[in-house]
């Protein structure tokens, strides 16, 4: 029965599919420096906010409503 997935390629005097290490690496490196820009701006946009809650709770504070 054939699969219906298959990854790598197939290359003479191996039985299994080969994969090309080379492009794997160049993919994950790639996500990898994706995942990291996300994660900074979202460390970024987090710290704004809370700074921004820091300066409205101390502004209650100092009115008298908190």
């Amino acid at each position: 029965m054939k699969k219906l997935i298959q990854f790598g390629e197939t290359v003479e005097g191996y039985t299994i599919s080969v994969l090309n290490e080379r492009e794997i690496r160049a993919a994950a490196g790639m996500l990898f420096m994706l995942m990291f820009i996300s994660i900074q701006r979202a460390a970024k946009q987090f710290i704004r906010l809370s700074n921004t809650r820091n300066f409205l709770v101390s502004d209650f504070y100092d009115a008298g409503i908190g």
